[in-house]
């Protein structure tokens, strides 16, 4: 579940407020008094952690240096400005688990020479709901209902620009990137390997014939081959296409081989998707899986669905010359 969907100025101002008010920070005492005014009490928590503003140690809310320096400054006035600072310095200033589901967000918007623009699809809007509607708690995006568009706030664009630019990648950066990539759908597809011997734990014989496809045939169209049992003792093959995943929103890419590959074998094709927690650690606890996913994603609303990538090819030998022809 993305928790931004429960998370709101207003509460993170309550919870903080209440830091301000009480010396006692336990659990004990702030639950309460939190829970008579406002909502989802852990989803606040675990986003202020994973922002980095505080820890829980031994059941007890232990604000970090710049969110107790806020706190100690402001324990009487509540200068509420100056937290919305704070959060969005954390938001848009630090990497933490939120940046590739915020750096996606902005790549929405554009420079119409005046300001940042985003006129998002409904799907887009959908997507990043959560985000956006917070950023807009903290003036970072404005909607203009004139054209039924959002913009980046100037006071804003500085940090969303330099956000932008920290993550933008030189060659050797992608050459790391891209490899590290390759390491972790290795590492997914060796414990989706485990998990699979596992859940034939009752099978020994079908346990020795379980294949790590990819290793053989990296064309295959799926990364191993398991079985399904059905009827107590027969068993049908399982094709398993292994993807790690961000836990944010679990999208993944799907090549053209590997939707034919589903297709092909219909209700014996498994997605296994194998979300990165925030810890950047492959979690099985959250391992989703579907069963004939070319079927059931593209005729799912709940997926959104974008072509990324074309593939282009010449059909007649004379397009060259005619390219040759033109050239300037």
């Amino acid at each position: 579940m993305n928790i931004l969907n429960r998370i709101s100025f207003n509460q993170l101002i309550l919870f903080i407020d209440l830091l301000s008010t009480y010396s006692d920070h336990s659990i004990d005492n702030i639950e309460p008094i939190y829970t008579n005014n406002a909502l989802y009490l852990s989803e606040t928590l675990e986003f202020l952690k994973d922002i980095e503003l505080l820890i829980i140690h031994n059941n007890s809310i232990v604000p970090n240096n710049d969110l107790n320096k806020y706190i100690q400054e402001n324990s009487t006035k509540h200068s509420h400005k100056k937290l919305s600072e704070l959060i969005i310095y954390k938001l848009l200033a630090s990497s933490n688990s939120y940046s590739s589901y915020i750096l996606d967000y902005f790549s929405l918007f554009h420079n119409d020479s005046t300001k940042y623009i985003s006129k998002p699809n409904t799907s887009s809007r959908l997507k990043f709901s959560s985000i956006r509607n917070l950023f807009m708690e903290l003036g970072v995006v404005m909607f203009n209902a004139d054209d039924d568009s959002y913009y980046i706030t100037g006071e804003h664009l500085e940090s969303v620009l330099n956000l932008i630019k920290s993550h933008q990648l030189s060659y050797k950066d992608m050459q790391a990137s891209l490899k590290n990539k390759e390491k972790l759908g290795l590492d997914a597809e060796k414990i989706v390997l485990v998990y699979e011997i596992n859940r034939l734990n009752n099978q020994p014989l079908l346990q020795e014939q379980i294949e790590h496809t990819s290793k053989i045939n990296v064309s295959a169209g799926y990364d191993i081959k398991s079985f399904t049992i059905f009827n107590e003792n027969n068993a049908i093959p399982r094709y398993i296409e292994v993807k790690a995943v961000s836990i944010m929103d679990y999208k993944f890419y799907w090549s053209r081989n590997e939707i034919e590959t589903a297709r092909k074998y219909q209700n014996e094709y498994y997605l296994y998707l194998l979300p990165v927690d925030k810890g950047g650690k492959l979690s099985l606890s959250s391992l989703l899986i579907i069963r004939n996913p070319a079927n059931y994603l593209f005729s799912n609303d709940n997926w959104e669905i974008s072509e990324e990538l074309f593939s282009f090819s010449i059909l007649d030998d004379t397009e060259v010359d005619h390219i040759k022809g033109h050239l300037i």
